[in-house]
């Protein structure tokens, strides 16, 4: 696993312009998903192809490429780069209708840096598993990456900690049960919170803008949803990535200029 990244400064561009605050998750299979993700509030929609079925994802893939919009830009959540889809995924996402790249799962700089090199939009980092804790500094400093994205859930189960499962469109799903429940995942935090602090700390290190948090799928309760957006807001986040359009106003208030302790319009860290 590379240890390097290429040469150049981080990526400065976070602190250019408002950044989001909700992130909204849409299938890549849902023919119908994008025109309902733009009658919402959310600042950015993320198309997820990395959750289609195998035997689904070329047919995905070219219909998504037919609506993508650069007046409307989305962000595209593509195969890990150890995939067999991966390059084809890369490919779509220099269409100019794609803003960023979600890149789940990272554990090293490589895919990162094949995504940063061919692709001429903001790189977001997953960070779901151990090996991207540890490799956080490193994923930060690759040019074009704007802010890490942390799944809570997905590490936790990594982790082998007694929490909740991840959305089912994730690897580490498999074979996990139905069974787990919200309590579980509240014991998991305090552990949970050092590796936020780790990923704020790669994030300030790398002049990016605050990190994202990843809201679990079984979130259904709007109490849930504050405190587990104000925890994150707590823990220096300052944007949710969400999977039902009901979050995200919640997201808005929460990670907005205006509520109570939160940052400047930008979310990002001043470059030193």
């Amino acid at each position: 696993m590379s240890t390097t990244c290429p040469d150049g400064p981080p990526s400065q561009r976070a602190g250019t312009l408002r950044l989001p605050r909700s992130y909204l998750w849409l299938a890549g299979d849902r023919a119908d998903a994008l025109a309902a993700g733009r009658a919402s509030m959310a600042d950015r929609l993320v198309i997820d192809l990395a959750g289609v079925a195998p035997q689904h994802k070329g047919r995905a893939r070219d219909a998504v490429a037919a609506v993508l919009d650069a007046a409307q830009p989305v962000v595209l959540r593509i195969d890990a780069g150890s995939s067999a889809w991966f390059d084809d995924d890369v490919a779509l996402c220099r269409h100019p209708g794609v803003a960023a790249v979600i890149l789940p799962r990272t554990e090293g700089i490589d895919a990162v840096c094949a995504v940063a090199e061919q692709c001429l939009c903001d790189v977001l980092p997953g960070i779901a598993t151990a090996r991207g804790v540890v490799h956080a500094r490193a994923i930060a400093t690759v040019p074009g990456v704007t802010r890490l994205v942390f799944d809570a859930a997905a590490l936790a189960l990594d982790l082998g900690l007694d929490a909740e499962p991840p959305h089912p469109s994730d690897p580490a799903a498999a074979g996990h049960g139905e069974d787990a429940t919200r309590a579980s995942f509240e014991a998991a935090e305090p552990i949970l919170q050092t590796y936020r602090a780790q990923l704020l700390l790669a994030s300030r290190c790398a002049a990016l803008a605050a990190p994202v948090e990843t809201i679990g799928e079984g979130i259904a309760d709007p109490a849930a949803l504050r405190a587990i957006v104000g925890r994150a807001r707590r823990s220096g986040f300052r944007a949710g990535l969400c999977r039902h359009g009901w979050q995200v106003v919640e997201l808005n208030s929460a990670f907005s200029s205006s509520a109570p302790g939160a940052p400047s319009l930008d979310s990002s860290f001043p470059a030193t």
